[in-house]
């Protein structure tokens, strides 16, 4: 049984298993009752995306949805500093991934500009209160255990007070990224992990490890979907 899997012991987050060809959609399946319900309940869903690789298929399967579009708005959870069109950018996939839904309500972190960054946050603010709530917001998981933006080693990862913060270079960029005082008011954090490299990662997450920065993390509600391979 699944709930006797030893890297399952923490029972904050609630960890559903599917298999590769399966994971974009399941990932689809939880986001779309998440937003219908947000939708019923408070007239409109706020809906966090992550950067990466490994959400793609989940953000097609998911624009594939019939789902109340016109009252989502999508907002960025990090961003790489990197010029405008750049591959290096989250944006730039984000957009096509969503294909037709490209033109949807989105709110885009600002990588060049102070200014505008301050009007992010201030969007940020009149969307989701203060301080921000956001519905339901998707996450990744590295396997030296970062999260989002949030990377071992960078002071940003205590950050409590700021909802936005400059990484630390990582990877060869710096990034913006939304902090804990964001991601940990979310009414639902969905961690989308897949890889055997990322099995000790998610199973530090699932031991609240705080010697990672995905450990720190303190959600309301979550939800880990990954696949057998990365429980092995």
């Amino acid at each position: 049984m699944i709930a006797e899997h030893p890297i399952i012991r923490r029972t904050g987050h609630h960890i559903e298993i599917a298999e590769p060809a399966d994971l974009a959609d399941r990932a689809a399946d939880v986001f779309a009752t998440a937003i219908k319900a947000s939708v019923e309940q408070r007239g409109r869903c706020l809906v966090g995306i992550s950067g990466g690789s490994t959400p793609i298929a989940f953000f097609n399967a998911l624009a594939a949805r019939n789902l109340p579009w016109s009252k989502v708005t999508l907002i960025q959870v990090d961003e790489r500093i990197a010029p405008d069109g750049s591959p290096k950018r989250n944006i730039t996939e984000q957009r096509k991934a969503f294909g037709p839904l490209s033109d949807l309500n989105w709110l885009t972190l600002p990588v060049h500009d102070a200014d505008d960054l301050g009007y992010f946050v201030a969007e940020l603010v009149r969307l989701g209160g203060q301080p921000p709530v956001l519905d339901i917001v998707h996450l990744g998981l590295g396997s030296d255990g970062h999260t989002a933006s949030l990377v071992p080693g960078d002071p940003l990862v205590n950050e409590r007070f700021a909802y936005v913060g400059r990484t630390i270079p990582y990877q060869g960029t710096e990034r913006l990224t939304l902090t804990r005082a964001v991601l940990e008011r979310a009414r639902l954090l969905v961690y989308l992990v897949e890889g055997s490299d990322k099995s000790d990662a998610l199973r530090r997450l699932n031991n609240a490890d705080h010697t990672i920065p995905a450990g720190l993390i303190e959600p309301r509600q979550s939800v880990i979907i990954t696949t057998p391979e990365t429980l092995r």
